[in-house]
């Protein structure tokens, strides 16, 4: 094997606050053969930076190196009687290889072995370590942090020979300090950013890059040196971000804060940056300084603690990985851990759930042993047993063991894999408390709890309101525990019939450095016998309204916030939106029920969905005439399926329909889909008969057909200059013929067939863009269709549109950060500032859109942004509006600059706000509704379009 490279330097020129400049590494030659035989013998090898050459720094092979050799990434062995030439800039090495008669023979090598963690076939990476504590050498960065591997070419057949190229894996650095107090002895830098920098990673063979496993924020290194200081850290680009440089001195910390680092910080593998900072006028502050713990007694509530590996300068790590706890590293001057990093976890002492036990707050959670079968260590927001430790020390030894029933619970630190976390006993290496007084916080005060059971299968639990608590964590039996803010009750359903519950309440304080969490508050209830279903037909039968239980009910038809429901004995309709689907088999708990026209689901049910099926709608009764309908109306049946012919179809804020002859308008429950292309049109409607309400009969429709119809798909076309392409329209009617009435003079528009429209323009367009309609008319009756046509002029702007959906914006509960639609599809960022808690809704009888906020829950702005509209703008267009009597204005910016409108100001209706800008803009677009009265409204908005 061969393998050499330079790291070139440039000079420094001058010292800034914070200076960064680059180095590159000269490209490899290509690699000598290596002889390769399997065995598992050991062989210490290393590589390191050479001295340097007139700004050269060679990469050398050294004596003692180690390299781990892997066959296709099923298991990786150390490399054994390896030669280094005398130059130092190639070597060999020799192992023995089984015939694995894979057919197919892919070697790779990592260098120095003592960064391996393992391989992966199955997806094809190497996981490493970047150590998290370094100590450098004279001319190159610590050994164990100079990261290469290799990967052979593909052969069919096992080799004799192979060949390898190194790749660095790690990117490298030289840190100088300038100015620092003449009278300062540095003993350690902590370099701590916003990403990730050290520890664990994974490299991927297909993409070359490095991606987070067990990663850390913080790298330390241990050095007397001020300048050239080298270091190791994973490629990423610092460019831009905030860096944290903690030095370590013999006079206590120096800490010098960068907002943002310089542009040319971008680390590349293989490549060192130099990084200079002026360290003059900042303040030496006496370090922090941990305590061994050599009695329980030591140990007080309130205490910070750090838990360290007792024969290694590692401590617990603010890193939380699946199933363990990273390590971080610390420094131990004696009995001390001195100045601590922030990658260092920092435990706050809690009183645990049992006498004469401890728990460790992270501040977010409680570490616990999590296991009875496995080695580990989690965290959890709960403090139960398995979260209370009880602790020893006897012969300077500390024992920390957790008290719950998972009995995986000794905590220990795995030097081999440098992480920690619980075993079944001391099998692994012992951890140490050093411990940081602090005044005792107060304890919060126990809650007084209640629990009542409702409806057979729920407990209710409340309290009182705790003083000093933020937060409430509510337990019920073996349930997952839940966070309870802003209220003092919590329901928990679906309980187990007949059976006794314990609750518990803990107040959680809002300001954890002076109070703890208080003891749990707790009572007992016992839920009610098994559930009472009630049929439909039963319900209707009821001669009052009530709450009812129902089984085994099919849902027959759906609409906007609506749905009809089937069992075996009839049909009831639900007022109460269920979020179900046609087909969907649910029970449901708690239906209160009303009286409005027939019985009906108002409130209260709550859905399981149980299964599906398919829904067969019977033989529909053909309503003959008004007479009919007026009949009908007065004598029916819900669930009765019924064809109505309507004479006109009324869309607005609701559906009515006129039906000939009839004493009574028909109406109907609004459907999920949009029937406004039938607004004025006769109509034949089939559906199942709700209810009378007034002078009102309403239908639950299944299908709504024009009498008859004709409509293009699409209704619109564009062409860009150059293009002549012909494109077509589908055409659908109600089988009758029909006919091109017109179209613009630059294109040929042909009736291809009964369903098809080909349209072609006739030439390119060298000029404005032209724009032009399409006419089509129905044979028979005097009904047209239009499809609108544009060109695109030579100098046209790329446009976009996007009419947003239900649900686009996500729910109440999830608003959506941020949604990538429209056509192109953009990338859009929402951001809101809600004057009371949040609401995102769908208008679905005016059309408006997505509502945002309501009179209950307004909001103060609305703000839709993008930066993935790379063209020119001239023009964008926001349709929106605005609740009756709100205030709310719609403003356009882009790439900082306002465009103008004639009017900004939302009304009532849905309309379209056209901004433009006097010459063309390019950067990134903000769209921000405002509310201008502290009694706002809510407001929609529709679509947005660009250039259009």
């Amino acid at each position: 094997m061969k393998i050499w490279k330079s790291l070139l330097f440039t000079a420094i020129s001058a010292l800034t606050l914070v200076g960064c400049s680059k180095d590159e590494i000269a490209p490899m030659l290509p690699a000598e053969e290596v002889s390769i035989q399997f065995n598992a013998q050991s062989a210490e090898t290393r590589t390191a930076f050479g001295t340097p050459t007139e700004g050269v720094y060679p990469t050398l092979w050294t004596a003692n190196q180690s390299v781990k050799i892997s066959l296709n990434l099923v298991s990786a062995k150390d490399v054994t009687s390896m030669t280094v030439a005398d130059d130092q800039k190639s070597a060999h090495f020799e192992a023995t290889i089984s015939d694995d008669n894979s057919g197919a023979y892919t070697f790779y090598a990592l260098s120095p072995a003592v960064a391996h963690n393992s391989v992966h076939k199955d997806n094809n990476y190497w996981s490493v370590k970047i150590p998290e504590t370094q100590t450098p050498l004279e001319n190159s960065c610590d050994e164990a942090a100079q990261i290469l591997l290799a990967k052979s070419e593909t052969t069919a057949t096992l080799p004799t020979s192979v060949d390898l190229r190194f790749k660095h894996v790690t990117a490298y650095g030289k840190l100088t300090l300038k100015n620092l107090p003449a009278d300062v002895k540095v003993s350690a830098i902590a370099l701590t950013s916003d990403v990730e920098i050290s520890g664990r990673f994974n490299y991927l063979f297909e993409s070359n890059t490095l991606a987070v496993n067990s990663a850390s924020k913080t790298l330390t290194i241990h050095t007397d040196k001020t300048s050239d200081v080298w270091f190791a850290i994973a490629p990423v680009d610092l460019s831009g971000k905030p860096l944290k440089v903690v030095v370590t001195t013999d006079r206590g910390v120096i800490t010098k804060e960068i907002a943002e680092l310089p542009a040319t910080c971008d680390f590349n593998a293989g490549v060192v940056s130099n990084i200079t900072l002026n360290m003059s006028d900042l303040p030496i502050v006496e370090p922090e300084k941990y305590t061994l713990m050599t009695d329980v007694a030591q140990l007080k509530v309130g205490y910070k603690v750090i838990i360290a590996a007792t024969e290694a300068d590692v401590a617990i790590s603010t890193t939380q990985n699946s199933n363990n706890r990273a390590a971080a590293a610390v420094t131990k001057e004696g009995n001390f851990i001195v100045a601590p990093n922030d990658a260092v976890q920092i435990f706050r002492v809690e009183p645990g759930t049992k006498e004469n036990t401890f728990a460790f707050n992270t501040g977010s959670g409680y570490i616990y042993a999590a296991s009875t079968k496995s080695n580990h260590m989690k965290t959890q927001q709960t403090l139960d047993d398995n979260a209370s430790w009880a602790i020893s020390i006897a012969d300077g030894v500390t024992n920390i063991v957790a008290q719950g029933a998972n009995t995986r619970n000794v905590m220990q630190y795995n030097a081999s894999s440098s992480l920690f976390s619980c075993y079944s006993s001391a099998s692994q290496k012992a951890v140490a408390l050093y411990y940081l007084e602090a005044a005792a916080p107060t304890q919060l005060t126990t809650p007084v709890v209640t629990a009542t059971v409702q409806n057979t299968n729920e407990i209710v639990v409340s309290w009182e309101a705790v003083p000093n608590a933020g937060s409430y964590t509510v337990s019920c039996g073996d349930l997952e525990p839940v966070t309870v803010t802003d209220a003092t009750t919590y329901t928990f359903k679906e309980l187990q019939t007949a059976t006794e519950y314990t609750v518990s309440v803990v107040a959680v304080p809002s300001d954890k450095e002076n109070y703890l969490a208080s003891a749990a508050g707790t009572a007992t209830a016992t839920t009610g016998g098994a559930i009472v279903y009630t049929t439909i037909a039963e319900i209707h039968a009821a001669a009052e309204e009530g709450t009812y239980n129902i089984k085994d009910v099919t849902v027959v038809a759906v609409g906007a916030k609506t749905a009809l429901l089937k069992d075996a004995t009839g049909y009831l309709f639900s007022f109460q939106t269920l979020d179900v689907a046609v087909g969907d088999v649910i029970n449901i708990l708690n239906a209160t029920t009303s009286t409005y026209g027939k019985r009906q689901i108002k409130s209260g049910a709550e859905v399981e969905k149980v299964g599906t099926t398919t829904v067969n709608h019977p033989t529909a009764t053909v309503v003959a005439d008004g007479a009919a309908f007026t009949a009908l109306s007065q004598n029916y049946g819900i669930g009765d399926y019924v064809q109505v012919t309507a004479s006109e179809l009324s869309v607005g804020s609701y559906i009515n329909f006129t039906v000939t002859g009839a004493t009574v308008s028909g109406s109907l429950i609004i459907p999920t889909e949009d029937l406004s292309a039938y607004n004025g049109l006769p109509v034949t409607i089939t559906g199942y008969c709700c209810y009378l309400s007034g002078s009102y009969f309403y239908l639950f429709p299944t299908e709504v057909k024009s009498e008859p119809y004709l409509k293009a798909d699409p209704s619109a076309i564009s062409w860009t200059a150059e293009d002549t392409t012909a494109k077509t329209v589908t055409i659908s009617t109600d089988a009758e013929a029909w006919t091109v009435q017109s179209a613009p003079e630059w294109v040929t528009a042909t009736r291809t067939n009964a369903t098809t429209l080909t349209i072609t323009p006739n030439a390119a367009n060298t000029g404005a863009a032209r724009t032009g309609e399409v006419i089509l008319q129905h044979a028979i009756k005097a009904i047209t269709a239009t499809v609108k046509v544009e060109h695109q002029g030579a100098n046209a702007l790329a446009t976009y549109e996007w009419v947003l959906e239900k649900g686009v914006l996500g729910t109440t509960d999830a608003p959506a950060e941020y949604v990538t639609k429209g056509s192109p599809e953009l990338t859009w960022n929402m951001a809101y500032t809600w004057k009371a808690l949040s609401y995102l809704g769908w208008d679905n009888n005016n059309a408006k859109g997505v509502q945002i906020g309501s009179s209950k829950n307004p909001v103060a702005t609305a703000i839709f942004s993008t930066i993935g509209f790379t063209d020119s703008i001239q023009k964008i267009t926001v349709n929106g509006s605005v609740a009756n009597g709100g205030d709310c204005t719609v403003t356009v910016t882009v790439g900082g600059t306002a465009l103008t409108c004639e009017n900004n100001v939302l009304t009532t209706t849905a309309t379209d706000y056209v901004f433009t800008a006097a010459t063309p803009l390019k950067g990134e677009i903000v769209i921000t509704y405002t509310n201008n009265v502290d009694a706002s409204k809510a407001t929609y908005i529709k679509s947005i379009t660009i250039n259009k």
